[in-house]
């Protein structure tokens, strides 16, 4: 009698062929080549694993995985920054494989760091679809509502966040700047405290809280905070910036000044910080290095309007009338680029 019995090397061959196709997402097609050899070999371990894991998805998810492959490929694009390539790729196949999270994932991050924040909302709104209890996936869309300038939305998503994991740093300090964005100065306040009960060691929280702060005109408050931000970090320019003008306000105008020059020394090029100082240099009758302060703001930005209408006040004060008109002029010529940029 005639042995059709299946060869050992078509057995391997086989098996073989069945984890290629699984490899691809074609499970289908596996799962018939395992059966064809546990037909003849139904002790073959090989094929008894591989049938199992297919028969262990659910029927109606056998044709909406992606291919392992394609996934590792896309994967590699975005760890290669190739954020175009990745958006391309993953819109031929969300489509035709709308339940998978992965996909959607890497869609809205790839969306976001090519500025395309709509594809992104509607990416990370996917994502949550399929795993709504995840905390990072609502923190992903509330940035992505954020940073479109849909507050309210992204306040909402926030709170949802939080829902989920209420002491989410993160989500906690954004939310603290969304209220203050609305001037919604309490609540910013309450969130700021929070975040520091939850991390006390989180500088950007204590200078979150000191802008708020000096908002409501809590400049002694906001001092307070700023400090602490910075003794966390003292290489935090921006808390110097915001600790010299808190002083500024109250009037302590030479350690304002020292502060600015802090913030200078970790940020040369602090446009704000260089206006700002020759504002405390002018207001403590200091013209000269005020209006050096000014001319250094000229050369990281030549069209600065405000620093042009500084100089040509501090000059007119000074009684250099001459030189008081040909910044007033350049303030006129920087301000018609501005408006052209504007208008183009």
């Amino acid at each position: 009698m005639e042995d059709r019995s299946l060869p050992k090397l078509s057995v391997r061959h086989l098996i073989s062929k069945a984890e290629s196709l699984v490899k691809k997402g074609e499970h289908l097609r596996a799962k018939e080549l395992y059966e064809l050899v546990l037909k003849d070999y139904p002790k073959n371990n090989r094929a008894r694993t591989g049938l199992s894991r297919i028969l262990a998805i659910k029927k109606n998810d056998l044709d909406t995985l992606i291919p392992e492959a394609v996934l590792t490929d896309i994967g590699k694009l975005y760890t290669q920054q190739q954020y175009h390539s990745v958006v391309s790729k993953i819109e031929n196949l969300i489509g035709v494989y709308p339940k998978m999270l992965i996909p959607w994932e890497l869609y809205g991050a790839a969306s976001a760091q090519i500025d395309n924040l709509e594809n992104a909302v509607f990416a990370f709104e996917n994502a949550i679809s399929i795993e709504p209890n995840s905390p990072e996936k609502h923190y992903n869309l509330a940035t992505a509502l954020k940073q479109i300038g849909n507050l309210d939305a992204a306040i909402e998503a926030y709170q949802k966040v939080l829902k989920l994991n209420p002491d989410h740093t993160f989500a906690l300090n954004n939310l603290g700047i969304l209220f203050k964005d609305k001037k919604m100065l309490d609540q910013a306040i309450e969130v700021y405290q929070k975040v520091i009960n939850t991390n006390p060691n989180y500088a950007h929280a204590f200078n979150n809280l000191g802008v708020a702060l000096a908002e409501k005109g809590e400049f002694e408050g906001a001092i307070n905070s700023y400090q602490k931000a910075i003794n966390i970090n003292a290489d935090y320019a921006e808390a110097y910036y915001n600790l010299a003008y808190a002083l500024h306000k109250i009037g302590s105008l030479g350690e304002a000044i020292f502060a600015y020059k802090k913030a200078l020394s970790i940020n040369p090029d602090y446009p704000e910080a260089l206006i700002n100082m020759g504002n405390a240099l002018q207001d403590q009758g200091n013209l000269v290095e005020a209006v050096a302060s000014w001319r250094k703001v000229l050369t990281l930005n030549p069209n600065s309007a405000i620093a042009y209408f500084n100089i040509g006040n501090a000059l007119s004060e000074q009684k250099s009338i001459s030189d008081a008109i040909s910044a007033y002029k350049l303030l006129f010529f920087s301000s018609l680029i501005t408006l052209k940029h504007i208008i183009t």
